[in-house]
């Protein structure tokens, strides 16, 4: 392994995981150190929501609309738009829907 007292398989055995969960640990560890495994992990991107499709749900918003009618309208799951909101990435607006 990194310090050469312990092979990766005897390490597999002993803790019960996976080889491969191994090798990309040993290799965060030569690559990053120690600090490698307390850094933030990088997310998926989002490819539902593209700049275009958040300017407009955010349009929607602002006029009113609720999560849910926003997601049906842009072909979305209520739950992805729930969470883009959460992150920030789109604010939702109290203002009240236009009636007529």
């Amino acid at each position: 392994m990194v310090n050469a007292h312990v092979k990766q398989a005897q390490v597999v055995r002993a803790f019960g995981v996976s080889t491969i969960s191994v090798k990309r640990s040993v290799k965060c560890l030569r690559e990053k150190g120690m600090e490698g495994f307390f850094e933030k992990r990088k997310g998926r991107s989002a490819h539902v929501l593209t700049p275009e499709v958040v300017e407009k749900a955010q349009k929607l918003l602002d006029g009113g609309w609720s999560t849910s009618e926003v997601a049906e309208k842009l072909s979305l799951k209520a739950n992805t738009l729930r969470k883009a909101i959460q992150q920030g990435r789109v604010k939702k607006n109290g203002a009240a829907r236009p009636s007529g």
